[in-house]
């Protein structure tokens, strides 16, 4: 049973840490991530103003899926790095990001030499921006740049504040078993292990190279879910309102759950690959991974569900964790047992000889199935045609006849 147990795919999905703003600024890229990530922590301060977009404030009300969370210990943790850089390498420090000016300060329009930036100060260590202020790296001010009711902020050049809420953020992320995610191409990495020597060579350095991440099987996880998703996600998707995301996790909840699982075990696999020095060759090597674990046989599935001229809504809406004898499908009637549909959909997804398979192979196939049939739903209902279901809704209100159940049409 031991030996069972510890094969057993690890169905606690980790939570995404959201860096390094407080607003989500890009809601494509948020909408995207819903379909992955369980819940998005953002780190804010407890009493800060939020004014976030109504994707944003519908994904948190509906789904829960954006949690705000003040940084607490990880403040204090990593300031001793940040005093010993000012200690020791202050000069060299100030020579390339000194402030100058006191009290009210503006944030600097990208293209400036040493463009401004800020951190808050419920997010550092008090004693860290008096030092940072007594060494002229630092002001306090405000950020001029937008309608702030909360003016706490410490001014710094652009490069400081990149770097400490990537240190902030990685703390935080190890000590609470988050994974660190971005909307922003240019952020520093928050999983490479920052220490005093690193940021002093990134901030001192001569081209300010970004380094390379550290290897860790869950930010693997994200670029496995982005490949998984990137070839159905339509390129409208600013378009696509945010209840139609809102719609697929709820009604597809264990699916989300396969595939997230799915997903961490394709990203477990992949950790032979870690040692790959260019970043294009893993990518090769997952996207192959993906084609061949979620793409083909999603493409086998729609071809079969074509082939017996049934929908997507018709199975896999509730494949049971531990498969009956004969891989039964439920959604809508009940389906279990059906001759054309339980045999069909099984050569489709490899589930052919699942009366053989020991229980845990059982639900690794039954994992599969449901994680194969989230993406063929995504499909379906992120590219259904919202003018054309507005209109059919505008005529059933005038005919009195109600709204009709929901489902999702089959893309040609």
């Amino acid at each position: 049973m031991a030996d069972v147990r510890d094969h057993r795919v690890n169905q606690t999905r980790r939570y995404g840490l959201y860096y390094p703003y407080f607003h989500v600024r890009d809601d494509r890229w948020l909408k995207v991530a819903a379909l992955y990530w369980p819940r998005i922590i953002r780190l804010t301060p407890q009493d800060y103003a939020t004014r976030d977009s109504e994707t944003v404030k519908r994904f948190e009300s509906e789904l829960h899926l954006i949690q705000r969370q003040p940084p607490g210990p990880s403040v204090a943790a990593v300031a001793p790095m940040f005093h010993a850089i000012i200690a020791d390498r202050g000069p060299e420090l100030r020579a390339r990001y000194r402030i100058d000016g006191l009290g009210s300060a503006t944030l600097a329009p990208g293209g400036d030499v040493n463009p401004r930036s800020a951190v808050h100060l419920g997010q550092i260590d008090h004693g860290l921006a008096a030092a940072l202020v007594d060494a002229g790296l630092a002001r306090n001010g405000r950020v001029d740049l937008s309608n702030e009711v909360d003016r706490r902020w410490l001014v710094m050049c652009e490069p400081l504040v990149a770097i400490y809420s990537s240190v902030l953020a990685e703390d935080f992320a190890r000590a609470n078993k988050l994974v660190p995610t971005t909307d922003q191409s240019d952020a520093y990495a928050a999983t490479m292990n920052w220490n005093t020597d690193v940021i002093a060579d990134v901030l001192l350095g001569d081209d300010l190279d970004r380094p390379q991440p550290t290897s860790d099987s869950s930010v693997t996880g994200e670029i496995v879910a982005l490949l998984a998703l990137d070839f159905l996600v339509p390129a409208n998707l600013d378009r696509v309102p945010a209840g139609r995301i809102v719609e697929i996790r709820r009604r597809f909840g264990p699916e989300f759950l396969a595939f997230g699982v799915l997903v961490d075990q394709i990203a477990q696999d992949a950790a032979a690959l870690a040692d790959i020095r260019d970043h294009q060759v893993l990518l090769s090597y997952l996207e192959d991974d993906v084609a061949r674990r979620l793409r083909q046989p999603m493409a086998d599935l729609r071809r079969h569900l074509r082939d017996l001229k049934l929908d997507t809504t018709t199975i896999a809406v509730n494949i049971k964790t531990q498969l009956p004898s004969a891989a039964a499908f439920a959604g809508g009637p009940l389906l279990a047992g059906h001759p054309a549909v339980a045999g069909t959909a099984a050569v489709a997804l490899g589930l052919i000889a699942v009366r053989r398979e020991s229980q845990r192979k059982r639900e690794q196939l039954a994992h599969e199935a449901l994680a194969v049939s989230y993406l063929l739903h995504t499909h379906d209902l992120l590219n259904r045609q919202s003018l054309a279901e507005h209109s059919l809704d505008i005529a059933r209100r005038i005919s009195k006849l109600g709204r009709a159940p929901d489902t999702a049409a089959v893309s040609e």
